[in-house]
């Protein structure tokens, strides 16, 4: 995940095992502010409507699951 922080866009990349999986970018306060598809391996994801501050990045596969803190300034 980069850049973090983060200003109007941040690079997620992600291994193979992941594709088609769901994804979820969730406020520190709770709210789900942002749900997709991972469809590639890098996916660039657009947050400059996000309210400055820190959000997880979450994402379950049989595999396990992930999760991620980055901060939009």
């Amino acid at each position: 995940m980069f850049p973090n922080p983060a200003t109007d866009m941040v690079n997620l990349e992600f291994s193979s095992s992941f594709l088609g999986i769901e994804y979820e970018v969730i406020s520190f306060n709770g709210q789900v502010v942002h749900t997709g598809k991972i469809s590639d391996t890098r996916i660039t994801l657009d947050c400059s409507a996000y309210a400055k501050g820190s959000y997880f990045l979450r994402a379950s596969s049989s595999l396990g699951t992930i999760s991620r803190t980055f901060q939009v300034n």
